[in-house]
């Protein structure tokens, strides 16, 4: 798994949007922007993205 994008894929893009989809009722549960599409995935606090 990924844990950022490459400094050259930075330097192409001046933002970008992702999302957070739900992975059993595909719904989505979040929209962000910018470079924190990772720091989620390592927020070690007591939320939903930490209880697989």
């Amino acid at each position: 798994m990924y844990k950022t994008f490459s400094k050259e894929m930075m330097e192409q893009w001046q933002y970008y949007v992702y999302i957070y989809v739900d992975p059993d009722t595909l719904e989505i549960f979040y929209v962000g922007k910018g470079n924190r599409a990772f720091s989620h995935l390592e927020d070690k606090s007591d939320t939903a993205n930490n209880q697989g």
